[in-house]
């Protein structure tokens, strides 16, 4: 809801695909528009991102959602499966000025988190483009 709220409140030739993006994977995907009144480059990248969703539609069915920041600059939200497993952070830019967030996700007591390629400690700083952006981050908890 949070999310939408603040979708409402950016205009919406300054929202970007990767908010449009992020925003469609934080829940269940649902569209209320005339599909084929979407241009076609537009409806291949909507494609792709349904069917990402559906890879992890098990993970999305299941995620808890938390809200680490809700500031001027930034909102983050973190998803994660009950085992704190996977965590899935998304950031979204709410003016201007947002270049960076840093946050604490909660993750699992003495475990070790990657991103794909970093070990993650305590404190992820994501990466903004200004109001309308949005920054997504994928942590798995290593074996």
């Amino acid at each position: 809801a949070r999310v939408i709220e603040l979708w409402t409140k950016i205009p919406a030739s300054s929202i970007r695909e990767d908010f449009l993006h992020a925003a469609m994977l934080g829940g269940p995907i649902g569209f209320s528009c005339d599909l084929s009144a979407i241009p076609e480059e537009s409806f291949e990248k909507l494609k792709a991102a349904v069917a990402e969703y559906k890879k992890e539609e098990a993970f999305w069915r299941a995620s808890e959602c938390r809200i680490l920041a809700d500031g001027e600059r930034a909102l983050v939200l973190q998803f994660n499966d009950e085992r704190f497993d996977t965590v899935k952070l998304f950031a979204f830019g709410k003016c201007k000025h947002a270049k960076t967030v840093t946050v604490r996700p909660v993750l699992a007591n003495g475990a070790a988190y990657t991103d794909g390629s970093h070990t993650v400690s305590a404190a992820v700083t994501l990466s903004l483009d200004g109001e309308g952006s949005a920054s997504t981050l994928t942590l798995t908890k290593e074996q």
